[in-house]
């Protein structure tokens, strides 16, 4: 079993006070860039996403929480329902830092749940009160203190042990030949993959039948420039940039257009801060859940 890795910082915050989750955004970002910081707020959410359960996942990888509060946040129905249960049920059983910001005057002393945990400012000196100065102080220090909160969590996540990998050499020697077969259009000329069919699928949780392209066909003349041109497909549909390219095959009887003994081979990726995948084919896929995650 793998081990589960809590590397973000959840931000729970009313709607209305958007403009505040922005300026911690900002505070947040030389963090991220750093790879230090992973942010998640339900403005990750798209259109058509299963937004219970991409918020629970994403409560389940949280380090520390943000809660942004204001009358409006103590006010929110789903805030109490869907967001404050879990957290505060993880901040109990695993440690999870909760950070309470005060944005305006409100009953947050009031209400036992929450205001155990102390606040990163005074509840009687909110940030609405405060100078532009001493609000960007303040938000400099919430996100060193999310900075701090997820590196002592990943210093205290035991090392997860190598799993040994089903693509060991004698595989690659044996099945690397049909991969490469079924990937030969695009390595000879990957000006077609900007014509390749993109869906995006949720989720996909075992990998190891699908080999890492790398391992598989990195060999073979245009494969980087074809590696190139799928990435910048992925990016163009929505992918962030991480998780390894992987290869997937598609035996010829499952109806994908391709009629032959070798089948289809598709390009794959898992993103791995939020599990989204991405799959770049040659022909359209008429598989139902498919078009469903792509409306």
């Amino acid at each position: 079993m793998s081990l589960k890795m809590r590397n973000q910082v959840f931000v729970s915050y009313s709607h209305r006070d958007s403009d505040y989750l922005a300026r911690l955004k900002v505070h947040l970002r030389p963090f991220e860039r750093q790879g230090l910081v992973e942010l998640w707020s339900d403005s990750k959410i798209g259109p058509g996403d299963r937004w219970k359960r991409e918020i629970a996942e994403a409560i389940d990888r949280a380090a520390a929480a943000v809660l942004l509060i204001s009358a409006d946040f103590l006010a929110s129905d789903f805030v109490a329902e869907n967001e404050l249960p879990p957290l505060l049920s993880r901040a109990e059983e695993e440690g999870v830092k909760i950070l309470p910001v005060v944005l305006k005057p409100c009953a947050f002393t009031d209400i036992e749940e929450i205001s155990q945990f102390q606040s990163v400012n005074d509840p009687k000196r909110t940030v609405a009160e405060l100078s532009e100065a001493d609000s960007e102080s303040l938000w400099y220090g919430v996100a060193a203190a999310v900075r701090d909160a997820i590196q002592k969590v990943e210093a205290e996540q035991p090392s997860e042990q190598p799993v040994k990998s089903p693509y060991d050499e004698p595989f690659i020697e044996k099945f690397g030949g049909s991969y490469v077969g079924l990937f030969t259009e695009e390595l000879s000329n990957p000006e077609v993959i900007n014509d390749f069919a993109v869906y995006e699928y949720s989720h996909v949780d075992e990998l190891s039948y699908m080999p890492r392209a790398d391992d598989m066909i990195g060999h073979v003349e245009g494969f980087d420039e074809a590696l190139k041109k799928v990435k910048e497909k992925f990016r163009r549909a929505g992918w962030e940039g991480d998780g390894a390219i992987r290869l997937m095959w598609l035996p010829p009887f499952v109806g994908a257009g391709i009629e032959d003994t070798w089948g289809l081979g598709i390009w794959f990726v898992k993103q791995s801060n939020n599990g989204t995948a991405f799959m770049a084919s040659p022909v359209p896929l008429p598989f139902s859940r498919l078009l469903e995650q792509n409306t």
